[in-house]
């Protein structure tokens, strides 16, 4: 048996377990289908929401800001993962990742360091207020001030991507991404050169890093 076939063996090991566990625990949103799982069916499905479909360069020549956070919401808005593929993708503002719900979620995809954002050098956002180039957070609906709530901010991923905060970026940070259960930074590489920091809020109970 080679590898391949011990990795598929494996992947589909996890959906059926996912999916059985989902058949027999729907009430709660700790005992459904995992979001591992659900991920992992979406790259082996092809469901997920390409960045370069919606526009976004993957040279690095030209900026893939509004491609980048068009493709996050139309992800958002399918419950499907955003996925990144292998390029450099040159931005210059925030790219903000916000949840209103519980029952969905942002999941962001690479292919590890081969996936670069980068920001653009010396960019006006970034150069007098301290800001996010991926700010994640929840806007919990029963509040009526709009803030970030992270102890319900569930299931909030980013993984496989290398994010280069450029030159002459002095208040920028990479990921602010305060949240809890079942969500995840993994395998993010960060170079912050002469930026201000590279992660800002780490999440809580029942999240890893």
């Amino acid at each position: 048996m080679n590898i391949k076939q011990l990795i598929l063996i494996s992947s589909l090991s996890l959906i059926f377990t996912g999916l059985f566990s989902s058949c027999n625990h729907k009430e709660t949103l700790i005992d459904k289908e995992s979001f591992e799982v659900q991920t992992l069916r979406a790259s082996i499905s092809g469901e997920h929401i390409n960045i370069v479909d919606l526009g976004a360069d993957p040279t690095g020549k030209e900026l893939s800001t509004n491609a980048i956070q068009q493709a996050l919401d139309l992800a958002y808005e399918k419950d499907l993962p955003c996925y990144i593929p292998q390029g450099t993708y040159l931005v210059d503002k925030a790219i903000i990742c916000k949840t209103v719900s519980q029952k969905k979620s942002h999941i962001i995809i690479g292919q590890g360091n081969k996936s670069v954002i980068k920001l653009q050098d010396s960019s006006p956002a970034f150069s007098k207020e301290i800001k996010e180039l991926f700010h994640f957070y929840f806007d919990n609906p029963k509040d009526d001030t709009p803030k970030n709530d992270p102890k319900s901010h569930y299931n909030q991923i980013i993984r496989n991507v290398k994010i280069d905060l450029g030159k002459n970026n002095p208040k920028a940070i990479a990921i602010n991404h305060e949240a809890a259960q079942g969500s995840t930074i993994q395998n993010v590489e960060i170079h912050v050169n002469d930026a201000f920091a590279g992660i800002r809020g780490l999440m809580g109970s029942g999240a890893a890093v």
